[in-house]
């Protein structure tokens, strides 16, 4: 699995305005807002603006174009691998004799 995040950013006012026209009150987006945390550093993030029409089709076009894109960064190879546990172990067994032969 190959995750990325992806954030639409909408300025609030036009959020509450959406959400009171959509669900008839703004409870939605508070809820929303209470809940959100920040994601992880080592995430792939792709921040999405979509405050305007222009906007939003700007940011999609862009987003249709990395994911289609061959070197685009949420690919696998461009990911470090992550060492197994025993990999981990003779990594450090590495280490360690190699710093007492010093």
């Amino acid at each position: 699995m190959n995750p990325l995040l992806v954030v639409v950013s909408v300025d609030r006012h036009v959020l509450l305005k959406r959400t009171a026209e959509k669900f008839g009150d703004h409870a939605p987006a508070m809820a929303y807002e209470k809940r959100w945390e920040q994601p992880k550093d080592d995430f792939p993030v792709f921040k999405f603006r979509s405050s305007s029409t222009e906007e939003f089709e700007a940011y999609y076009a862009r987003l249709t174009e990395v994911l289609q894109s061959e070197t685009h960064p949420f690919k696998p190879e461009f990911h470090t691998a992550l060492l197994s546990g025993n990999g981990i172990r003779r990594t450090f067994r590495s280490f360690l004799s190699k710093r007492s032969q010093r």
